[in-house]
């Protein structure tokens, strides 16, 4: 008489358990530091929007604008000095946006023109993104790598 078996041995299971702790103990940490550096990248484009739309708002209103880091949180602001600006949004933040990580750098203006002075904005330790600051010129707005370094 023949007799036919279905299922796994407890062997054969146990085999197969070790073979992916073995390959999700090398992949974890490649993962997270790809999170991580998609993360850095992802809080650097929205900066660099950030910073597109504040400059689309001071040129159309003709209003003197500050955009302020302060940790994971980058704020458009009115200039002080600028009271038709103070008059119509008051002297609190205007629009703030969160990020993944703390973000660092100086306040960038934004004149009535739309010319931008100051930066830059920039992710403050070593990383792996292809890009992790945002600098400013008079009338350009770009991406780098800074790698700490603004």
């Amino acid at each position: 008489m023949v007799r036919k078996i279905d299922g796994f041995t407890l062997i054969e299971i146990l085999v197969l358990i070790v073979i992916l702790g073995i390959v999700f103990s090398l992949a974890i940490p490649s993962f997270t530091n790809w999170m991580a550096k998609y993360k850095i990248e992802e809080d650097t484009k929205k900066v660099y929007g950030f910073l597109q739309e504040a400059r689309v708002k001071a040129f159309s209103e003709k209003i003197k604008l500050n955009v302020n880091v302060n940790n994971n949180q980058v704020c458009l602001q009115c200039d002080s000095s600028d009271s038709d600006c103070v008059s119509s949004y008051g002297s609190g933040s205007i629009k703030c946006i969160e990020l993944n990580f703390n973000f660092d750098g100086n306040t960038v203006n934004i004149s009535r023109r739309g010319t931008f002075s100051g930066g830059p904005i920039f992710y403050p330790s070593a990383n792996e993104a292809q890009y992790d600051c945002v600098r400013v010129s008079d009338i350009r707005v770009k991406m780098e790598k800074c790698n700490g370094n603004p």
